[in-house]
């Protein structure tokens, strides 16, 4: 069993939260036309499918296949996409990808992972076996937080400690490079919001301010609120840098 099966309900509860940060990778994604509605695509650490359909929504794709090793964020993953009629378009498989040729031979025109590398011990091995499920002249994007003195806060509350806190852009664009793809990079400052480690005077706080109705991931970030509360939890607004690079095969 996956550690990442016991966090699953924690997932769900912050699902508009996940969807916010996904929106806002998709939507840099979108500007540099490194996806296109003909890709085929595979999104590496797929979770419960959060960058999956947001970027089915955002930009579009042919297919997409998510892989994740825990059981029950992929089974949250393809009850959703059937769910909302997605499933003719995405679904997830569980599987811990160790070599290359693990998926019948199937390639993908471009391979996306969001906030998956930061509990990967290997990066660089990790990459060169993703290189291996592209077609030629794909695609590799990654996003994931900007390693700097606040991106350990990003992990104050979470129940699966990271392998680091994040990536400088030179060392991200190395190890892609170290795998032979041609880079760019940039960063992007991600609004999103964490979990209050008080929640007693976080309520207080809350309490105080004019009431919010709705989900975060369909606002204008202008527009997002202080403070948002989600079942028993509340949480505060925030800003990370994430970098967000594309590897391309020559």
């Amino acid at each position: 069993m996956s550690e990442f099966d016991e966090v699953v309900p924690t997932f769900i509860l912050t699902e508009s939260i996940h969807d916010l940060c996904s929106r806002q990778i998709a939507r840099a994604i979108k500007k540099n036309q490194w996806l296109k509605e003909e890709d085929s695509v595979m999104d590496f650490g797929c979770g419960i499918g959060s960058f999956s359909y947001i970027l089915l929504e955002e930009i579009g794709y042919k297919s997409c296949l998510g892989v994740d090793s825990s059981e029950k964020m992929v089974a949250r993953y393809n009850k959703t996409a059937k769910e909302n009629h997605w499933d003719d378009k995405m679904k997830a498989i569980c599987k811990f990808i160790e070599n290359p040729d693990e998926l019948n031979g199937e390639k993908f025109d471009v391979i996306v992972s969001l906030k998956t590398f930061h509990h990967i011990p290997n990066p660089v091995e990790t990459i060169t076996l993703l290189k291996s499920y592209l077609k030629p002249q794909g695609r590799l994007i990654i996003a994931d937080l900007k390693l700097d003195a606040h991106s350990p806060i990003y992990h104050r509350s979470v129940a699966e400690p990271p392998v680091c806190h994040g990536f400088t852009q030179e060392t991200m664009r190395e190890y892609m490079e170290k795998a032979g793809f041609k880079v760019d990079v940039e960063t992007v400052n991600v609004v999103h919001f964490l979990e209050c480690l008080d929640h007693e005077a976080a309520k207080v706080e809350y309490d105080a301010l004019p009431p919010f109705e709705g989900r975060v991931d369909r606002m204008d970030l202008d527009k997002l609120p202080p403070m948002i509360h989600l079942g028993p939890k509340y949480f505060e607004k925030d800003v990370f840098p994430f970098i967000v690079a594309c590897g391309t095969l020559a």
